[in-house]
């Protein structure tokens, strides 16, 4: 496991990256949702990276509510 050191401000600077990602990642999966028959494969990766960003976005904060 890595473990990065970060001060509050770059701490805000990669959650607000990780916030943009999301949401385009999100407006796309809603949109590519009701097509999702001939777009499984494309769907799922979205889904899977979604679901990746979110998890760093989770340890970011956790870790940085300890300090």
């Amino acid at each position: 496991m890595t473990t990065l050191n970060l001060n509050p401000v770059q701490i805000q600077a990669v959650l607000g990256a990780i916030n943009g990602s999301l949401e385009d990642y999100f407006n796309e999966i809603r949109r590519l949702d009701s097509e999702a028959e001939g777009y499984k494969e494309a769907f799922d990766s979205m889904m899977d990276s979604y679901e990746q960003l979110a998890g760093v976005k989770a340890l970011i904060e956790a870790q940085a509510a300890q300090h």
